[in-house]
């Protein structure tokens, strides 16, 4: 992917162009299919964050408007007063994406789509899927999404949330959309619940943890960078895939970064001790050695304690490293260019 938007940039014709379009395009297909088997499995990176869900619903209340068709109605509904959850904004949007694509598909002749937001009803366990847990025990967040289609019958319940398991007709769906919900709520301590019979609708239920957190507005976690590198910044890029390594290096120092380059974690703190002064490591989080990204940064930032660290991985597995990262410290992979460059300058920018 990295390879194929340097070409696009660098190509003299249109259809070279075109070409180096193409293979992005196929990447990024690529990568979406195993995100989403990663979020099944509850291994997918994710930047969890206080969220405003009613605000969320208004912001993506026109993108659900033109999912729908025509002759299909949609209502939201959000109960005053709703604590923040705890989640990834862009799943949690991705995942109600899915849901309401599965309601219009249940509703071949149109009907109505409701989005609800309320506070979690402690006895609802119906279709349960996610880690086992008292409801009762700690306040959650009911997001819903009710059709008024066709229905689901207890065999296709009970393999709604399976890996490529669809109804659909073939070149219609993937059967990821249910197994990416599932996977996120899991992820983020929470569960999923269906509640459906035939010709009776479908409600599919989201439960997420409460927090007592203040929720924040994209814009505060997000600055816009505006500045370009100074003169003489320095970054350590520790990567322990040399493809991945190359690429890195070549777009941070096309645009005027100084790097310096190590394979795994005691080769990087060997770079800070024989070259002080850099200003920001950019490490991934699962390398091989015994060492990975985050006991690499607590030991440099031993070594050098204003050094500023930004994390990089597509795979968390075991370390679940995703829980314990803040949300401006994280860059998933595969990332675009400009993903790149965006995120290392707010890091320098930064507190």
């Amino acid at each position: 992917m990295g390879n194929s938007e340097t070409l696009m940039e660098s190509a003299i014709d249109s259809e070279s162009r075109e070409l180096a379009q193409l293979n992005v395009t196929a990447a990024a297909k690529g990568a979406d299919l195993i995100g989403r088997l990663l979020a099944f499995s509850r291994r997918q990176p994710l930047t969890p964050r206080p969220v405003d869900v009613r605000e969320l619903l208004v912001g993506l209340e026109p993108l659900l408007r033109r999912t729908i068709n025509a002759d299909i109605l949609l209502a939201i509904e959000s109960a005053p007063d709703l604590p923040p959850v705890l989640a990834d904004v862009s799943q949690l949007e991705s995942a109600l994406l899915n849901l309401v694509v599965n309601a219009r598909d249940a509703m071949p002749k149109g009907g109505q789509v409701t989005v609800r937001a309320r506070v979690a009803d402690a006895r609802a366990s119906e279709g349960r899927r996610g880690p086992a847990f008292d409801v009762a025990a700690k306040a959650w967040l009911e997001i819903s999404v009710s059709d008024t289609g066709e229905g689901m019958t207890p065999d296709v319940q009970r393999q709604a949330f399976d890996p490529f398991f669809t109804t659909k007709a073939v070149g219609k769906g993937t059967g990821l959309g249910l197994s990416t919900v599932y996977g996120f709520a899991a992820q983020s301590e929470g569960s999923v619940h269906i509640a459906s019979h035939p010709g009776a609708g479908t409600t599919v239920r989201m439960l997420l943890p409460c927090t007592e957190e203040a929720a924040t507005s994209p814009a505060e976690t997000r600055p816009e960078p505006t500045s370009p590198p100074r003169t003489g910044e320095r970054i350590l890029v520790v990567e322990d895939d040399p493809l991945v390594r190359d690429h890195v290096v070549r777009q941070l120092r096309a645009v005027g970064y100084c790097i310096v380059l190590a394979a795994d974690g005691p080769e990087a703190l060997a770079c800070l001790q024989e070259e002080p002064g850099f200003d920001l490591m950019f490490t991934d989080v699962v390398m091989p050695g015994g060492m990975d990204g985050q006991e690499l940064a607590r030991q440099a930032r031993a070594i050098a304690p204003d050094l500023r660290v930004l994390f990089t991985s597509g795979f968390i597995g075991p370390l679940d490293a995703a829980s314990r990262i803040p949300a401006g410290q994280w860059l998933c992979k595969p990332y675009r260019r400009q993903e790149l460059i965006t995120r290392v300058r707010e890091i320098l920018l930064g507190p």
